[in-house]
C-alpha cells in the first residue's frame, strides 16, 4: 500500500466532501456522494489516531458544508449588501458549525472497537446517519444536504423514500458507500467482499 501523509489526506478529504455537492440539484450525479463517501471513509480506516480522524472529518465536513451552501453568499453579497469578505466570513463559520456533526460522529465512531468491515459497514453508516437526523431538527434545523437527497429523483435508491423517508434513504447511501469501501480497503476477507458484492447489488 503507498504511504499517504496527513496533510496530503486532509487535502483529499477536503476534495471528497466538496465533489459531493455535485450528487444535488441542479447536476443530480447520484453517484458521486456515494463515490465520495467510500473514499472518505477509507481515508478515516487508513489513520487510527483519532485526532487525525477528526482531522479528516473537519476537512471533509467544512468543504462539504462550504460548497453546499454557497448560496448564502449570493444572498447575502447580492441581495443583503453584506460585503464580500464578511459574507465569505460567514458563510465559512456556518460551515464550520455545520462540520461539527460529521466530526462528533467520527468522533463517536472511533470509540467502538469493531472489526473493519463493521467498522465500514455498521458503525460509520450508522453514525453519519444519526448525525444527520440530529442536524434536521436541532437548533430549529438545518437538513439541507442531507446525503439522501441526492438520489432523488433518479439514484439508484429513490424508490425507497416513500417507505424509509430521507433519512432512511440516505443511511442506505453511506450503507452503499462503507459496501464500496469495504471493496478496496486492505485486509477484507474474499468472503466479505463476496458479501458486500451481495449487498450492494
Amino acid at each position: 500500500m503507498f504511504s499517504l501523509s496527513f496533510p496530503v489526506a486532509c487535502l483529499i478529504a477536503l476534495l471528497l466532501g466538496a465533489v459531493c455537492v455535485l450528487g444535488f440539484a441542479p447536476y443530480g450525479l447520484w453517484f458521486v456522494p456515494i463515490v465520495a463517501f467510500a473514499g472518505w471513509f477509507l481515508l478515516l480506516l487508513r489513520f487510527t489516531a483519532r485526532r487525525s480522524r477528526l482531522g479528516l472529518a473537519a476537512c471533509f465536513g467544512f468543504a462539504y458544508f462550504f460548497v453546499g451552501v454557497g448560496w448564502l453568499y449570493i444572498s447575502l453579497n447580492h441581495y443583503g449588501g453584506v460585503p464580500a469578505l464578511f459574507a465569505v466570513l460567514a458563510v465559512g463559520l456556518f460551515a464550520a458549525y455545520l462540520a461539527l456533526f460529521p466530526l462528533v460522529a467520527v468522533y463517536f465512531a472511533s470509540r467502538m472497537q469493531v472489526s473493519r468491515v463493521y467498522w465500514l459497514l455498521l458503525v460509520l453508516p450508522a453514525g453519519y446517519g444519526r448525525a444527520e437526523w440530529q442536524r434536521g431538527w436541532l437548533f430549529s434545523g438545518f437538513p439541507w444536504l442531507a446525503v439522501g437527497y441526492a438520489q432523488i429523483p433518479g439514484g439508484w435508491l429513490a424508490g425507497y423514500a416513500p417507505v424509509l423517508g430521507i433519512y432512511g434513504v440516505g443511511y442506505l447511501s453511506l450503507l452503499s458507500a462503507g459496501g464500496l469501501a469495504c471493496l478496496f480497503a486492505s485486509g477484507a476477507a474474499p468472503r466479505h467482499r463476496i458479501a458486500v458484492v451481495v449487498l450492494l447489488v
